[in-house]
């Protein structure tokens, strides 16, 4: 398929082609959809440019090219460290909300689409349901084999997640058309929501000029925020992941954890039953497809 888009849609499509990596069917099925779409208008517009729209999203006769007063807001925490505490402690909220059981479910059912099996949080708690516990020294018992499967799963998770909006605060900074509204982590929630909407109604009463020198300028809120953001991510290398809520011996921890058993064996044997009538299916038909001999 990456030869296929290489050779025939032309120098553009032959360059991304080339900085596909192996198994990354995502990228090559966008590359395809826009391939196919500039392949259909090649002839009423300029490729290359029509290519640049389809890829950053700017389309012509969008909102700000038409006249009007776009304004886009980043809700940006203003501490990383204790934000990055903040997603550790979501992922195990998540867990002891039902993600395992949802999960099991929708698994077991067929009804997890594709692309939501990639998502952070299906794949990882996916991939924990299939996997076999690794064989360890005879001591072992089996709850302490579930524990470390357990654990090893919730790291991967946590780690993904962080990752992801490490990534969201990257790509936002880069657009020139966000303007970052500071959110004190310090605040309560309720007063937290509150002043950041305080925050974003004041910007939305400012006229377009004040607006764009409040969106623009080195020292302006938004400015600094940016800045500090970033400055705050080169100390997260020294972030240590810790449990909040599902500690070693804690109720909350017993409990997601006897769950999260409990859907491993329904996983695990509901999806060897289902892969063995499948092969048994295919046998039989495989059988009686097969040329018969008869004797003359």
């Amino acid at each position: 398929a990456v030869q296929h888009v290489a050779s025939s849609f032309g120098k553009v499509f032959a360059d991304r082609a080339q900085k596909l990596t192996s198994g990354d069917w995502y990228r090559l099925r966008r590359t395809l959809e826009i391939a196919l779409t500039v392949e259909e208008k090649k002839n009423d517009s300029n490729v290359d440019a029509l290519v640049e729209q389809l890829y950053s999203g700017e389309r012509q006769g969008s909102l700000s090219s038409l006249g009007f007063d776009v304004r886009c807001f980043f809700l940006c925490p203003d501490d990383r460290m204790n934000h990055t505490k903040v997603v550790d402690k979501r992922c195990e909220q998540m867990l002891m909300r039902g993600l395992l059981k949802e999960t099991t479910e929708l698994g077991l059912s067929g009804r997890l689409p594709e692309m939501a099996k990639r998502a952070i949080g299906y794949r990882q708690t996916l991939d924990y349901l299939k996997r076999e516990n690794e064989a360890k020294a005879e001591e072992q018992t089996v709850r302490e084999s579930e524990e470390e499967a357990f654990d090893f799963y919730l790291n991967e998770f946590t780690t993904a997640t962080r990752r992801y909006a490490k990534k969201q605060m990257a790509w936002f900074r880069k657009d020139k058309e966000f303007m970052f509204v500071p959110v004190s982590l310090q605040l309560e929630k309720s007063d937290r929501v509150q002043a950041a909407s305080n925050a974003i109604n004041r910007l939305c009463e400012l006229s377009r000029e004040d607006y764009e020198t409040e969106l623009f300028g080195a020292d302006s809120v938004s400015g600094n925020t940016k800045k500090q953001n970033e400055e705050q991510g080169k100390k997260m290398k020294f972030y240590t992941p810790k449990r909040h809520i599902l500690t070693l011996g804690s109720q909350e921890y017993e409990d997601v954890l006897a769950e999260a058993m409990e859907c491993r064996s329904s996983f695990r044997s509901n999806h060897h039953d289902t892969s063995s009538s499948s092969k048994k299916k295919r046998t039989r038909e495989d059988a009686s497809a097969s040329p018969t001999s008869t004797k003359k």
